[in-house]
Formats: structure tokens, C-alpha cells, sequence
């Protein structure tokens, strides 16, 4: 496992750490709130309606309509948690010519477009009542079930151009004749050829691939990629700038979609979304700032006065310069790839809020750094997105931490911490590895039981309006059990974590 020692444990073995006494299993817990029960209830009536009509359409020998539909229902089922983008292109227009096919179309779509319409209702009281992440989530819900819903759509950014829907930013692009590229970014469309050559555009004139590195270089003209919410700037190369920034711009839209809890004002999340004051989706004008480097050498003398133990990271978000830096590992890419996430969780926190206020000064420091990590397993492979992977290093640390060295530091002295007394702890390595394993505890455990109220957790934390983390509600309040309750969940947790990735290790 990632290199560590294989072992075993059982529970009674876990349970001889002390602290832990009197700790039980949560079987099942009510959800956070009225309304998210709600949306609950009215997805699972919806889910089975359609079900019932798949059948409908099976007893009439209709097996492959019953199976569209089904397919279509697996997606919605939020317990699959399968990532979904949403539909670029606007559906279909059902032909007004009655056959067997079109009519149960039709009924189709209006079961989906009555429902749609309902949640989407549901959304905007919600969104009255300030439970701004809820809201947000019930309108992309609303997007899967109909694309279309124009509302929906504002709601979340995009404008619609002929039989496609758009972000501003990237109906401006197409407007200027742009398109994107995975090796180039957003070019001209009519300049793809020459790229594809070998040829770079300067100064009105195209020139070799090596004349552009040779100019670029000589003069610190560096290459500079921009993406929907990104900018990057590079000494590496043209193509590794653009590779950086598809993987950031993706990250972000994942992120966005996945933890819409974590941004608790109306205003942070028109910030995410680009939306104006009038409501209108807009431009987005403030990019996030990132700078790669092609040597670690390169990273270590751009950021010398960013203090003594810069040349201790691989990769480093300054907010008081709101800007990542990162730079090149090919030796070791997987490692690269998960800090640039970690910073990028930082980045997106931080700046989707206004004000320079620091976090976590006072306590909570280890959900910044956790998440952060927890963040860190966020893979895309070919559109195939996965996170939270128990075997992820992180993780795998948290279990041996734990399990084997039998450290563990009691969730109310843990959040008891703020950033400067964290940082000292002389066994800091184990604390973040401990901070990784709770955040996944919170978002994972009991089916995702705990996941609404550690949204609402670090989303106080990072609130524009917070004045001292010492208003901010607890995690034992919000989850409604102590933290020696808690305390004993997440040893239990850890432990069954670890015999499942055991036992797999075994059948592999």
C-alpha cells in the first residue's frame, strides 16, 4: 500500500485506545433540514414515476425505451455518485409526426419538464431562505433533469447561442472566430493548420517552434494561457501551460459543482458563476493568477523572499499575492499533479470571497489544511472523474497513523488549534494525515451523512462576514453529538476503511 508496511486490524484492537470508550455507531440520521428532505422526497417520487413508466414501456414490449429511460434514472440517482458534466448542446426537437416512439417521448419529457420545473421552484425557496449552497446544488439537479431550463441555466452562468449553451467567456471566444485546443488553448480557428506545423504567431508573422522559445525566453516574454477562470504563465512551454491550465480549469468546474455548500454567500457564488448585479452571466475579468515554472530552481528564485522555508514545498498559494506557483516535476508527476490541487483548493476558497481577511488564525486550521489535502485525490480520467479514493496516499497515511502508531488527537483539542500553534506541533506530518483522514470521515461516512454540515462548517470559516472563528458553529453542534462521540466514530471508521482496502489488496 503506497510503499508502507501490510497489516491488519480488527475493531477490538482500535477500541483499546481509551479515549474511545462509550463511542456508538450512527445507524441513521435525519437530514439537515426541511428543505433538504424535500428535495429528497420529490427526486425519489420523480425516480420512481419514471421507473414505473420504464416498466409501462417494458410490459408493451417497448424493452429498448424502458431501457433509456432506466439509464437516464441510474444518472439521476444521487447515491451513484457519478460526476456529471452538464449537456452542451440543447436537446432535440421530438418530431410532431405521431409513432409509437414519439409519443412516449413526449410523455417523457413532460414528466421530466414537470419535475424540473418543481425542483426548481423548490430551489428559489431555498435560495430565499440563504441556504445558498442547497440551492445551487437543487439548480444543477434541475440541469440534469432538463437541460434546457433556461432559468436553471442564468442561475448557473450560461447563456444560450443557437442550439448550444455557453458560458460568456466561451460565446466571446466563438464570436472571435476561437477555438480550444488541448495542445494550444484557444486559437483561431483558421490558424490551427500552421500550429499543427509547427509554426507560433509574432508579431504578425509566423515563426518556428524553437524562434519562439529562443525569443520567449531571451526577452522573460513568458507564455501565458488563459482559461473561463485561470491564467497561466510559464518559462516551461506553450503546450505544458495549456495542459496545466485544461487540468485547473476542469478541477474548478468539478469543484464548483461538487461543493456548492462551501460558498455561503449569494455574492461568492456569482463570483464563482460570473453573474452581474442585474443577474446577468458576464465575462469573468479576474482570472486566477497561477505561475509555472520548468525547474525547481526557477520556483526557489522567484519566491526566495517568500521566506525561509520555501525551498521545504513543491508548490505554494500566496494569497497576499493571489497567486499559485508551481513547477515542473516529470520525475514525479502524480505527486505535481495532486499539489497543484491542493493549492487550487486554497486559491478558490479564498478568492471566492471578498476582503484579505486570513483564516483559521484562532482555531480550525486542520479542516483548511484536510480539505486542501482531501482535495489532493481529485482525479479526470478521460471525463471519468474520481475523488476521496481510499487508497490515495493521504488516506493510506491517516489508517497507518492510526492503526499502527496508535496516534490520535481528540477532534475537540484538534479544532481547538489555529494556524501558528498547528504549524508548530513537533509531529506535524501526523496531524495533516490525521486532518485528511477526518475530512473524509465527514464527507463519506454513513452515506454522506455528515457532508451538509461540514459544508456549513468551512463555509462559516471562510464567510466574508465572520469577525473571530470563534463564532463559528461547531461541528459537534451542527452534527447534533459530541466530540467524544465523534471522536469514536471516526476510529471506528478509520478502522473499517482500512480492513476494506485489506481485504481488496488481498483479491487483487
Amino acid at each position: 500500500m503506497n510503499g508502507c508496511c501490510r497489516w491488519r486490524v480488527t475493531l477490538s484492537v482500535i477500541m483499546m485506545l481509551g479515549v474511545f470508550r462509550g463511542g456508538s455507531l450512527l445507524a441513521q440520521r435525519v437530514s439537515v433540514d426541511d428543505y433538504q428532505q424535500r428535495f429528497q422526497e420529490q427526486r425519489e417520487l420523480f425516480i420512481l414515476n419514471g421507473e414505473q413508466f420504464a416498466e409501462s414501456l417494458q410490459s408493451a414490449g417497448q424493452d429498448k425505451y424502458a431501457q433509456h429511460i432506466t439509464r437516464q434514472l441510474e444518472l439521476l440517482n444521487d447515491s451513484s455518485r457519478v460526476h456529471m458534466p452538464l449537456a452542451k448542446s440543447a436537446r432535440p426537437e421530438i418530431s410532431p409526426v405521431a409513432t409509437p416512439e414519439t409519443v412516449w417521448l413526449n410523455r417523457w419529457r413532460r414528466l421530466k419538464d414537470q419535475h424540473a420545473a418543481e425542483m426548481f421552484t423548490l430551489s428559489q425557496q431555498v435560495l430565499r431562505q440563504k441556504y445558498i449552497g442547497l440551492s445551487y446544488r437543487i439548480a444543477r439537479y434541475v440541469l440534469q433533469v432538463n437541460s434546457d431550463h433556461a432559468e436553471a441555466r442564468k442561475m448557473l452562468g450560461y447563456v444560450r447561442d443557437e442550439n448550444e449553451w455557453m458560458t460568456p467567456f466561451e460565446k466571446l471566444k466563438k464570436e472571435d472566430g476561437e477555438i480550444w485546443d488541448d495542445r494550444f488553448g484557444w486559437i483561431e480557428e483558421a490558424d490551427l493548420p500552421k500550429y499543427e506545423q509547427g509554426l507560433r504567431p509574432f508579431k504578425n508573422r509566423w515563426i518556428t517552434i524553437e524562434q519562439d522559445r529562443n525569443l520567449r525566453l531571451s526577452s522573460d516574454d513568458l507564455w501565458e494561457v488563459r482559461t473561463e477562470h485561470w491564467v497561466i504563465r510559464t518559462d516551461h512551454s506553450l503546450e505544458k501551460g495549456v495542459e496545466v491550465a485544461g487540468k485547473l480549469e476542469d478541477f474548478f468546474q468539478f469543484f464548483v459543482r461538487e461543493f456548492p455548500d462551501l460558498f455561503a454567500s449569494r455574492g461568492q457564488m456569482n463570483q464563482l458563476f460570473n453573474i452581474g448585479f442585474n443577474g446577468r452571466a458576464r465575462v469573468n475579468k479576474n482570472p486566477m493568477q497561477v505561475n509555472y515554472f520548468s525547474s525547481r530552481d526557477g520556483y526557489i528564485n522567484r519566491l526566495r523572499d517568500a521566506g525561509p522555508l520555501i525551498g521545504s514545498t513543491n508548490g505554494i498559494y500566496l494569497n497576499r499575492h493571489k497567486t499559485s506557483y508551481f513547477y515542473n516535476r516529470p520525475e514525479n508527476s502524480e505527486e505535481e499533479e495532486s499539489t497543484i490541487y491542493h493549492e487550487a483548493t486554497h486559491q478558490i476558497l479564498f478568492e471566492s470571497r471578498s476582503g484579505a481577511r486570513e483564516v483559521a488564525q484562532e482555531m480550525h486550521f486542520w479542516v483548511i489544511e484536510g480539505f486542501a489535502c482531501y482535495m489532493e485525490s481529485y482525479r479526470n480520467q478521460d471525463g471519468v472523474v474520481s475523488i476521496g479514493d481510499p487508497n490515495f496516499i493521504r488516506f493510506n497515511n491517516a489508517m497507518v497513523r492510526l492503526v499502527v502508531d496508535r496516534y490520535f488527537v481528540g477532534l475537540e483539542q484538534f479544532t481547538s488549534l489555529g494556524q501558528n500553534e498547528f504549524q508548530r506541533q513537533p509531529e506535524l506530518p501526523k496531524l495533516y494525515s490525521q486532518a485528511s483522514g477526518v475530512v473524509h470521515f465527514f464527507i463519506h461516512a454513513h452515506d454522506g451523512a455528515y457532508r451538509d454540515d461540514f459544508g456549513k462548517f468551512l463555509a462559516a470559516i471562510y464567510s466574508p462576514q465572520l469577525r473571530s472563528e470563534r463564532h463559528v458553529p461547531t461541528l459537534n453542534d451542527l452534527t447534533g453529538k459530541s466530540y467524544r462521540e465523534l471522536d469514536a466514530e471516526y476510529v471506528r471508521y478509520i478502522a473499517q476503511l482500512a480492513e476494506e482496502v485489506a481485504l481488496a489488496e488481498d483479491q487483487d
